[in-house]
């Protein structure tokens, strides 16, 4: 059995964003300066101030945490370091006089936390020095355990991936060394997010589908469980309807389930701003925003078939269309890996078999960068091609309000929708005469209604008509008419 540990993992980030911070600044860190300094040094690195919080690194499991009381900070201190303590020139004896200097005298003050994997625990980010909280807890692959993972492996490649036959389980791991089909690539990106801590493809993967239950969540369960349950976490739309985002700090995977802005263009471009650069503002209650570096791989999961607006030019967004499942086969065979008691894994193998498959992916990266292209990627492009689409798909509540209770002018309605395409795309509108016949067109498949033409009073003269169109939730008869007085 080959057992795979996560520390020897290299991170994933930019060697040139950040710069280790190595106390230069500290008196009790200057040449000739002997009073204390491997206790201060020490301590240094375990207990810290930060924008007015303390900070203590726990002595059992490698975690930072918070205490806004200093009487509070330093007692926890004493507890957890007064004593004996192992220190690479020798022991070291810690007693209460001792802590209480350097918290008087020798203690680092941060400005800010970051969470920046696989560099030193205190870092110049920004021009600004910085406490670095990550803690690596990531799950041991087992490769003795592989087999206990081929049913997820199957779970990913034809229930998600919507695969339609089955292959066995040495098929499905060499199609992922020698493939590049969407299983292999959704397989390289998540084994990008487990070896590279802090690796960002700036690619995201929507999985999309109306069956419910058949894997989506497993998925994000099992990442969840190789990660470590603090790195990974969905989405809090309240929250994000507020405007603070900052419960993102510090995750490695993000999960957006339903997720929806105001419109399209809103929700796109929001998307676009949290997962496609290499940091990324986030905005804390009472604090502001404040920049960090961008660490997070993001899993989009929808039964919307339209989520976003999506272009030819798109190169971040991976859409995998997941099975239908009209038998409900794949939902029973998701939900068997897991307790339905306590919601844990039947088997732990599971687990650790497939933490052994992501790190043993010789990962493309060139690959996973990319977008990978799908039939629905395609569908979804043609759908959102057309602006008259895209007004139809952000503001059909409204038009059936404004344009479905009395006959107007053809000319009126092309109006508004120029007003709108100049204001949120930049497309150049769509002229009268291909207005007419793609808006008969797309209303129908978009909405299961119609659009009706008829005669239509004016509201100053009503002895003066005209010819117009309205349109209809559901039901109707289209017919196209040029709009003219008579």
């Amino acid at each position: 059995m080959l057992t795979l540990p996560p520390d020897a993992m290299t991170t994933g980030l930019k060697t040139d964003m950040v710069q280790e911070y190595n106390f230069e600044d500290q008196t009790w860190n200057q040449p000739g300066h002997v009073n204390h300094h491997e206790w201060f040094q020490f301590l240094s690195t375990r207990a810290v101030a930060v924008a007015g919080q303390y900070w203590l690194r726990d002595r059992r499991t490698g975690t930072w945490n918070r205490y806004n009381s200093k009487e509070t900070f330093r007692a926890q201190i004493v507890s957890q370091y007064t004593g004996v303590q192992d220190w690479p020139t020798g022991p070291l004896f810690f007693d209460v006089d001792v802590i209480n200097q350097y918290l008087s005298l020798a203690m680092p003050v941060y400005e800010a936390l970051i969470y920046a994997p696989g560099v030193g625990e205190q870092v110049v980010f920004d021009d600004r020095k910085r406490l670095n909280v990550f803690v690596n807890n990531r799950l041991r692959g087992e490769t003795d355990d592989i087999p206990a993972a081929e049913e997820l492996l199957k779970i990913i490649r034809n229930s998600l991936c919507a695969e339609p036959k089955e292959i066995g389980l040495e098929a499905m791991l060499k199609e992922i060394r020698e493939a590049r089909t969407l299983f292999a690539w959704v397989i390289h990106w998540l084994a990008a997010r487990y070896q590279r801590p802090g690796f960002t493809s700036q690619t995201n993967l929507w999985l999309i589908g109306r069956a419910r239950g058949i894997g989506k969540s497993s998925l994000v369960g099992l990442m969840r469980y190789l990660l470590g349950s603090a790195t990974v976490q969905k989405v809090v739309e309240e929250e994000i309807t507020r405007g603070w985002d900052d419960f993102m700090f510090g995750k490695e995977l993000v999960e957006w389930d339903e997720f929806g802005g105001k419109t399209y263009h809103d929700y796109s471009n929001y998307i676009k701003l949290k997962t496609g650069n290499d940091t990324v503002t986030l905005t804390t209650r009472g604090m502001g925003i404040a920049n960090h570096l961008a660490v997070a791989m993001h899993i989009f999961t929808t039964n919307n078939e339209k989520p976003m607006m999506v272009d030819a030019e798109d190169r971040q967004n991976t859409y995998v269309q997941t099975t239908e499942d009209p038998d409900g086969i794949w939902r029973k065979r998701a939900s068997a890996l897991w307790n339905s008691t306590d919601n844990s894994l039947v088997d732990r193998r599971i687990a650790t078999g497939f933490a052994a498959i992501l790190a043993t992916v010789e990962i493309d990266y060139d690959f996973i960068r990319k977008p990978f292209q799908t039939e629905l990627r395609a569908k979804l492009v043609e759908n959102f091609s057309s602006t008259i689409g895209q007004w139809i798909d952000e503001e059909q509540e409204t038009l059936v309000e404004d344009w479905g209770n009395r006959f107007r002018k053809w000319a009126e309605m092309h109006g508004a929708y120029a007003d709108w395409a100049k204001l949120h795309t930049k497309a150049r509108p769509e002229d009268l005469k291909t207005f007419k016949v793609q808006m008969v067109k797309f209303w129908k498949e978009k909405t299961g209604g119609d659009v009706v033409e008829g005669v239509g009073k004016d509201g100053f003269n009503n002895r003066k008509s005209f010819r117009g169109v309205k349109l209809v939730g559901v039901g109707g008869r289209a017919v196209v008419i040029d709009d003219q007085d008579f």
